[in-house]
């Protein structure tokens, strides 16, 4: 790590990282935040490509994102190659099962993040499960991540995404 990075310099509501171009190289990068009341996602024409950590090579997650723009929608929905929910190129996404929160398998690939392991905290545990995409818009889907925190799915394809109860105490909880 360097000895002097230059702080962030945006004010509240920014997303600061720390980026590693190059060898011996760091740069300390910033964004704003947008405020999101609800976020509608488009199924991806793509399956997932799966990661084990955030990555820079973004270009096939900004593609799918822009598709998705094209067609009204805030995000994404990428779909493992069987057919079932894995993650939008920016948010992890969660539901409901029994009353427990659920979320992909990690063994597809998506981001083990930070919102992710605050929420299995905050619902004393993850079930991990495999939900085809055409079933989020039924279990009270929700995406989070760990610069936003969660925010409600409101449409899928279309289709409008039933709220569930738990959400909302979880994203009270979710920044202390």
């Amino acid at each position: 790590m360097p000895d002097e990075l230059a702080p962030p310099s945006g004010g509240a509501d920014r997303v600061c990282r720390f980026e590693f171009p190059g060898r011996g190289r760091a740069r300390l990068t910033e964004r704003r935040l947008e405020e999101l009341d609800g976020l509608r996602l488009r199924t991806s024409r793509v399956p997932h490509r799966g990661y084990r950590h955030k990555i820079a090579d973004r270009e096939w997650l900004d593609a799918a994102r822009l598709d998705a723009a094209s067609e009204g929608a805030d995000d994404v929905l990428l779909l493992s190659e069987e057919g079932f929910v894995a993650e939008s190129s920016i948010w992890s996404l969660f539901w409901w099962e029994a009353g427990k929160l659920a979320a992909a398998p990690l063994a597809f690939g998506v981001l083990p993040g930070v919102a992710r392991a605050r929420l299995a905290h905050l619902a004393g545990g993850l079930l991990e499960s495999h939900l085809s995409g055409a079933e989020l818009a039924f279990r009270g889907g929700f995406a989070a991540n760990a610069g936003r925190g969660i925010v409600p799915l409101v449409e899928l394809d279309g289709v409008t995404v039933v709220p569930a109860r738990g959400t909302r105490a979880l994203a009270e909880a979710f920044w202390p």
